[in-house]
């Protein structure tokens, strides 16, 4: 069996615009998304929760965990088609709150507030159907 697909390669780049925002960039997302089967972004979270916005319209949303929070684009497409960028909004976690966290967030003066970029995936997906004996 031989098969041939390249990956694209997505460009990435997270910036902070202040203390509980920030901008994803992900620069030729467009064509990316159209070649692959999916792309994931991959965000280590160090806060209470966190919504994402694209174009201004909230599109999704997390609850701190300690894992990575895993986004797939694809559902994204449309709005991707006239925006190139993810933005973040973080609610600080304070370290006084009464909750129990398996994997506790760094505090820094009292509160846990940032985001890390772990990654941008593409995924590709191939079936493979058994040759028929004749």
């Amino acid at each position: 069996i031989e098969t041939a697909f390249s990956l694209p390669r997505v460009r990435a780049v997270l910036r902070r615009e202040s203390s509980v925002r920030w901008r994803l960039d992900l620069p030729g997302i467009r064509g990316a998304i159209a070649s692959a089967d999916e792309i994931y972004v991959s965000l280590r979270t160090q806060c209470d929760s966190a919504e994402m916005h694209i174009s201004g319209i909230f599109a999704a949303d997390h609850l701190y965990t300690g894992l990575p929070w895993e986004i797939g684009l694809k559902r994204f497409e449309l709005f991707l088609q006239s925006e190139e960028s993810l933005v973040f909004t973080l609610v600080p976690l304070a370290e006084s709150r009464p909750v129990y966290l398996e994997y506790p967030p760094v505090f820094e003066k009292g509160a846990a507030c940032g985001l890390q970029l772990e990654g941008v995936y593409p995924v590709m997906s191939t079936f493979l159907r058994p040759e028929r004996e004749e």
